[in-house]
């Protein structure tokens, strides 16, 4: 039977077993075109993707503004722009201005 123990006949530093190791296999070349082609698939995927989520965004900012604008509907009709633009809030002389809580 043999020792279990790894007996070393000389001690080298670890940079030197490392360097002069020559049992490693050389790595593959592969070719730029080649490896190029290989992510196009995914490279692809991605792009519509990410487009597709920017447009969605686009397209739910634009409902929420359009939602906004039917719900003040009421209020701009009945009190106009001016609604939006003055201060002045007064319940008796139906002056309602709603620059102050939005400020």
């Amino acid at each position: 039977m043999s020792d279990p123990t790894l007996h070393v006949a000389e001690e080298q530093p670890v940079a030197d077993i490392t360097l002069n190791d020559t049992s490693i296999a050389p790595a593959r070349t592969v070719s730029r075109e080649r490896a190029l082609k290989s992510f196009r698939t995914g490279d692809s995927f991605f792009r519509w993707t990410t487009f597709s989520a920017a447009m969605f965004v686009l397209l739910l900012l634009g409902a929420i503004i359009a939602s906004l604008i039917i719900g003040a509907w009421p209020a701009l009709s009945t009190f106009g722009f001016g609604f939006i633009t003055t201060e002045r809030w007064s319940p008796a002389r139906e002056i309602f201005g709603a620059l102050a809580p939005i400020y």
